[in-house]
């Protein structure tokens, strides 16, 4: 084999590490404010008082030995998701009533979008918990049984939480800071 060969098969392999990382990357089309604040169910400030990881039923896969769901047949597809709970200092928008304390979620993978929000440790300044936080009501699945004349039949159900939420770093999710709060507060006025 000729040092032209190897050549090739190490520029294949670099190319490939390459394409390999951006293939994975989490990549996010760039909005203003104003875009952001329309396309959110949710935009407050809020001060995240825990962190902890939960696993949910987020989505369907089709499966042909599955559970009717409309025309098809499904599985749920089950994600792990950091569960963060924030007590909501100013509610800018919310498409439902908002308790005093919301829980926002997101992917714990970095490739999958999941905002970096940090552990909650109790012994850590508040400030560094101060979020403005756009999101939407988190959906999600479960499985019951019916009765359906005289036998039991199981069914998908797909609700929206009145107090869970959605994020992600394809969102204009950041700490709190002067300007985008002067901002938010043009755009509830």
């Amino acid at each position: 084999m000729t040092m032209l060969y190897f050549f090739r098969v190490f520029c294949l392999i670099i190319l490939s590490l390459f394409t390999y990382g951006t293939v994975l990357a989490c990549r996010c089309a760039i909005h203003t404010t104003e875009e952001e604040y329309k396309r959110s169910e949710l935009v407050v400030r809020g001060t995240i008082i825990g962190t902890d990881t939960v696993t949910l039923a987020t989505g369907l896969n089709t499966d042909r030995h599955g559970i009717r769901y409309g025309k098809r047949r499904y599985s749920l597809n089950f994600e792990l998701l950091l569960r963060v709970k924030v007590v909501v200092e100013k509610n800018f928008k919310s498409s439902t009533h908002l308790p005093d304390t919301i829980y926002v979620l997101t992917s714990t993978q970095g490739t999958a979008c999941g905002y970096p929000f940090h552990t909650y440790h109790p012994e850590f300044p508040s400030i560094f918990y101060d979020f403005i936080i756009y999101g939407d009501r988190l959906t999600q699945y479960s499985i019951q049984e019916i009765k359906k004349r005289k036998r039991l039949v199981k069914q998908i159900t797909r609700y929206a939480s009145d107090d869970a939420f959605f994020t992600s770093r394809c969102r204009l999710t950041e700490r709190s800071n002067e300007q985008e709060l002067a901002k938010l507060e043009k755009l509830k006025s």
